[in-house]
């Protein structure tokens, strides 16, 4: 288990309030898009997501990824017949279980439990994978980690 103290609060915070302004400044244009375009649409609520399953606990990232689909739900997604409802909970379930697999792979990989704690030697996971790569160049399936 992973402690959560007030820095990673505060960066749950942020990302919420990030993800939430992002989505309510373009909230006209993704509805537009959601009604005109009838092919996949990709939102920019990856990219909090991801910043908080890098950053976080796995329970507040897992937070992120709820708070930030509950907004999109009640202000965007809620109205529209494009967006049924059981899209918007297996979408949202499969960024939380992404959510909580990160920390186990970076721990695995010997980078910590998140990039954001200071138990590791803040060297970059790509950095310390290219270093792995190097080091086994006749093996590509151990460059994994």
């Amino acid at each position: 288990m992973t402690t959560v103290n007030m820095v990673d609060w505060s960066r749950a915070m942020v990302l919420v309030a990030i993800g939430i302004a992002q989505a309510e400044l373009s909230r006209r244009t993704e509805r537009i898009r959601r009604y005109v375009a009838e092919t996949p649409h990709v939102n920019m609520t990856s990219v909090w997501i991801g910043a908080g399953a890098l950053l976080l606990p796995p329970a507040l990232a897992a937070l992120v990824t709820v708070a930030i689909y509950g907004h999109l739900w009640l202000r965007i997604w809620r109205t529209m017949s494009t967006r049924p409802t059981y899209r918007v909970v297996f979408s949202a379930a499969t960024m939380v279980i992404a959510c909580l697999t990160v920390s186990p792979v970076l721990r695995a990989c010997g980078v910590g439990s998140t990039l954001g704690t200071t138990d590791h030697d803040h060297t970059s996971f790509a950095t310390q994978w290219l270093r792995s790569a190097r080091r086994s160049r006749h093996s590509p399936a151990s460059t994994v980690c």
